[in-house]
């Protein structure tokens, strides 16, 4: 059996080399990433093999469903001062993976921002690629490939959830609280929704179902009306809606629905640690994507005592939606409130 590698062979790999990284990087249309070797194929591949988003090796072994847990059991007290002693990490995994590293590695970052620009380690002279933590990177920038089933994609859905009248919104948990100094905590406030997994059949609309049954304890599924199609979808990036993460480059896609919960009596957080249930006509004089005081809505908030009776509240936040959600309700709400 012969082995053959052709991008191991010394004559395309100098071909590849004299072709300028910028080139080598380019985006084009549907093209996002590896543009010299897609384009050398138009006319020759189908189009839906030129333009397929590039995924992570282990997409399509299953792999990561092994792995993903790795992390689990790092505290958020250990994760958030690692955050402070080292870089900050991206999630628990990265974290544990990075624990690792260090048994074998002596990790050092370069001062004034020389290193890589995700972890700050230094490059010693590789411009492209950090041997610590992976990062792809061009002069000094994170590379950003808007990939279908990248890390950096994230795609959802979302649903603007209506209760008695009143606009329903959930707390991250408290492992994706910011600090923000003064040892205070910010937390981000915003539509009941998520990432749209395996079990959904990647079908957006039974995503917000789902997610709005795991974050709101005992409502069933005959509780929720929803609208048969998104209102609007939006793809946003992360830096616009969410003012602790102005140099993030992680950006969602997501459909967004108008749903409503016609159980009476109060709703109760289920896995977060609180709910904000704030009349529409407040929360349209709300300033979306900017850091306010947590005694601000105090009224409107619901704490999930019985998971996260121990934690306290953080002392700031930010509500995090697209202005086309208040744009829906500006049409509907009368002058004077109702």
């Amino acid at each position: 059996m012969e082995y053959i590698a052709p991008f191991q062979d010394k004559d395309v790999k100098k071909e590849i080399l004299d072709i300028p990284i910028e080139e080598r990087m380019k985006k084009e249309g549907n093209i996002k990433t590896k543009y010299p070797l897609r384009k050398a194929y138009e006319g020759i591949l189908p189009e839906i093999s030129i333009t397929r988003p590039q995924t992570m090796a282990f997409t399509g072994s299953g792999i990561y469903d092994t792995i993903k847990d790795i992390g689990n059991d790092i505290s958020d007290e250990e994760f958030d001062i690692a955050c402070r002693q080292f870089f900050k990490f991206r999630n628990k995994f990265e974290y544990a993976l990075f624990k690792i590293y260090q048994e074998y590695y002596n990790f050092r970052q370069e001062p004034n921002g020389q290193g890589c620009a995700h972890c700050g380690t230094s490059m010693n002279g590789n411009t492209i690629n950090c041997k610590t933590c992976a990062t792809l990177q061009i002069d000094g920038k994170e590379l950003d490939f808007n990939g279908e089933e990248e890390e950096n994609m994230v795609k959802g859905s979302e649903s603007i959830l209506i209760h008695n009248g009143n606009i329903v919104l959930g707390m991250q948990k408290p492992d994706r609280w910011y600090d923000v100094g003064n040892n205070q905590k910010a937390a981000i406030i915003k539509t009941i929704g998520g990432k749209i997994e395996k079990e959904d059949n990647n079908s957006s609309r039974n995503a917000v179902v789902r997610e709005i049954l795991e974050e709101i304890k005992d409502v069933e599924k005959s509780d929720i009306k929803i609208s048969a199609k998104p209102i609007f979808s939006k793809d946003v990036d992360m830096s616009s809606l969410n003012p602790y993460e102005k140099d993030s480059n992680i950006n969602l896609s997501a459909d967004f629905y108008v749903a409503e919960i016609v159980k009476e009596g109060n709703l109760e957080p289920n896995d977060l640690p609180a709910l904000v249930e704030i009349p529409i006509s407040e929360f349209l004089k709300m300033n979306l994507g900017r850091s306010d005081f947590l005694k601000c809505i105090n009224s409107y908030v619901c704490k999930n005592s019985e998971l996260y009776d121990d934690i306290e509240l953080p002392e700031n936040y930010a509500i995090m939606a697209p202005p086309e959600v208040k744009n829906i309700f500006k049409d509907l709400v009368k002058p004077e409130g109702r």
